[in-house]
C-alpha cells in the first residue's frame, strides 16, 4: 500500500504538469477549460495554470475544501463546484437531496458514475457484464429469500475464519492485523455463498480474489488521475495486474463452473423454478442462465465474469464496515462491553444458536454499527452524472449533460443542525428527523446515507429487516 501511495503522489505531480501545460496553452488561446458564470467555484483561482492549480489544490486539501463547500454553501441550499483530481464535482443543496435520490435513472444516471470511479473500461476484464445485470436481479430475487438457509453456512464459515485469523486463546493477547485478517474473513465468508465449499475455504483462490479486488481499488486511484486523453493509453498498462489476477482466478473457478453446467442441464426440473443444491450464487447464476437459453448467459466466461463482479462489489465494502466498527466500538471500551453483553445474552437465549431471529434482537449491535457507518462509512459521497440530453436545471443554474453532481455524505453525517453533538460517537442517539429510537441500519433515510438511498442505493438495494437481516448482500456478510 505504500508503493500505491508514492506512486499514485509522484503520478499526480508528473501528470499535472504535463497535462496543464497544454491546458493552459489553450487558456491562452481563449479555448480552455469551461468556464462558470454562474457557479461559485470553491477552491479555484483566476490566471495562469488556474486548473491545474485548483487539481493540485484539491489533492493536498481535499478534505477541507469539500467540508467549506458542505458549511459554506450546500448545507445553505446553495449550489457550488468544487474540483476533485479528476472531474469537477457540483455538490447539490439541501433542499434538492429528495429529488437527487427520486430522479429518474435517464435523468440521473448513477451506474455511468460507478463505472468511472473505478474505471471499470480497464481495470474491470468482466467490465462487459454490467450492462446486463443479471446477478442483481438474482440477489432481490433468491439470496433474500434464501439468506435464513444459509445462516448456518455463514456462522460456520465466520468461527472457522475468526479461529484461524484471529484464534480463541482468551488468556494471552497476540497481535493481529486487523485489515488483512478482516479482508480475508470477509473474502471467505462471502465466497461460502459464491462458489460453497471446498473452493471457498482454499487459500490460493482467496488470495487471488482479495488481490484482485484490491488491485482494482488500487489502480482505478491511479488512473483517475490522468486526463482522458491518456487514460487510453495509460490505462491498459496500469491495468495490467487486475487482469493478471482475473485471468489467474480462472483455475480455481472454472472447474466448478463447468461442474455446476453439467448438473443443472442433467436437472430435469432447471426450467421449471429455481432449485437450491446446490444452495450458492454459482449454481443460482447457472440456472438463470440455462433458463433464458442466451448463449451469452451460459458461457462459462460469463458465468465466471459475474462471480468477479459480486466479489469485487461486496469485499472491500463491507470490510470497510466491519474494521471500522471494531475499531470504533473497541476505543471506547463501555460500548464495547454493553454490546458484548447484549450479543451474550442474545445468543444463549436462542439455545446458543445464532439465527436470523436472534440475529434481528441484537438492537444495540445494530446501533452501534449504524452509528460507525454514519461516522466511519466507506462511502463519502454519492455521486450521479446528468444524463438528460437538455441537461438539468438547479436553483436557477443550468448544469448541461455529463456534468457530475454529488451529495457530500462525509459531512452531512457531521452535520451539527442534523445530529446534536455530530462528531460524538452515541449507538443510542434518537432519530433527528422523528425525535424517536434510530431504525435499523437497513433503514437509510436523506439523512442517513451509509451506502445510498431512494430508487438505488450503491452498491444493491437495501432489503428491510423483516424480509432480510441485512443491509444489502454485501454489508451483513
Amino acid at each position: 500500500m505504500a508503493v500505491y501511495a508514492i506512486w499514485s503522489f509522484v503520478t499526480v505531480l508528473t501528470l499535472l504538469n504535463l497535462h496543464y501545460l497544454r491546458r493552459g496553452a489553450k487558456w491562452k488561446s481563449g479555448k480552455g477549460f469551461e468556464k462558470s458564470t454562474t457557479v461559485f467555484w470553491l477552491g479555484r483561482g483566476s490566471g495562469l495554470f488556474a486548473d491545474a492549480r485548483s487539481k493540485l489544490g484539491a489533492f493536498i486539501y481535499g478534505r477541507q475544501l469539500f467540508a467549506d463547500a458542505y458549511s459554506k454553501c450546500s448545507s445553505k441550499n446553495e449550489i457550488v463546484k468544487i474540483s476533485t483530481i479528476s472531474v469537477p464535482l457540483v455538490l447539490v443543496p439541501k433542499t434538492h437531496r429528495k429529488w437527487f435520490f427520486k430522479e429518474k435513472s435517464d435523468v440521473l444516471d448513477h451506474r455511468a458514475t460507478g463505472f468511472d470511479a473505478v474505471e471499470s473500461l480497464y481495470t474491470m476484464p468482466c467490465g462487459h457484464i454490467l450492462d446486463f445485470p443479471t446477478h442483481v436481479k438474482l440477489i432481490h430475487r433468491i439470496l433474500t429469500r434464501e439468506l435464513p438457509n444459509l445462516t448456518d453456512d455463514l456462522v460456520e464459515e465466520i468461527e472457522d475464519g475468526i479461529q484461524k485469523y484471529w484464534g480463541s486463546d482468551t488468556e494471552s493477547c497476540r497481535s493481529v492485523d486487523v485489515w488483512e485478517t478482516v479482508l480475508m474473513l470477509v473474502t471467505r465468508t462471502f465466497n461460502r455463498i459464491s462458489v460453497g465449499k471446498p473452493l471457498c475455504a482454499d487459500e490460493g483462490y482467496l488470495n487471488n480474489t482479495r488481490r484482485y479486488v484490491t488491485s482494482i481499488h488500487a489502480m482505478s486511484a491511479i488512473i483517475r488521475v490522468f486526463p482522458s486523453w491518456a487514460k487510453h493509453l495509460v490505462g491498459p498498462i496500469l491495468s495490467i495486474p487486475c487482469w493478471y489476477y482475473y485471468w489467474r482466478g480462472k483455475r480455481y473457478a472454472m472447474p466448478l463452473i463447468h461442474k455446476y453446467l453439467e448438473k443443472a442441464r442433467m436437472d430435469p426440473d432447471k426450467c421449471e423454478g429455481f432449485s437450491n443444491k446446490p444452495n450458492v450464487f454459482a449454481m443460482w447464476i447457472v440456472q438463470e442462465a440455462l433458463h433464458s437459453q442466451i448463449p451469452r448467459e451460459m458461457n462459462p466466461e460469463t458465468i465466471y465474469a459475474r462471480l468477479m463482479t459480486m466479489n469485487f462489489a461486496g469485499i472491500h465494502t463491507s470490510s470497510f464496515t466491519t474494521v471500522n466498527m471494531l475499531l470504533d466500538s473497541l476505543s471506547r471500551p463501555d460500548i464495547f462491553k454493553d454490546m458484548e453483553e447484549e450479543v451474550r445474552k442474545t445468543y444463549h437465549y436462542h439455545g446458543d444458536k445464532w439465527t436470523q431471529p436472534a440475529v434481528n434482537q441484537l438492537k444495540y449491535t445494530d446501533n452501534v454499527l449504524r452509528e460507525s457507518m454514519r461516522l466511519s462509512g466507506p462511502i463519502i459521497r454519492l455521486l450521479r452524472e446528468v444524463k438528460a440530453k437538455n441537461g438539468i436545471e438547479i436553483n436557477g443554474v443550468p448544469l448541461p449533460q455529463g456534468t457530475k453532481i454529488a451529495i457530500d455524505m462525509h459531512n452531512m453525517h457531521r452535520d451539527e443542525e442534523i445530529y446534536k453533538d455530530a462528531t460524538v460517537f452515541d449507538p443510542l442517539r434518537f432519530n433527528p428527523s422523528t425525535g424517536r429510537e434510530m431504525p435499523a441500519t437497513t433503514k437509510t433515510s436523506e439523512n442517513f446515507l451509509p451506502f445510498g438511498h431512494g430508487r438505488m442505493p450503491w452498491p444493491l438495494l437495501c432489503k428491510s429487516r423483516d424480509k432480510a437481516n441485512r443491509c444489502d448482500d454485501h454489508h451483513e456478510i
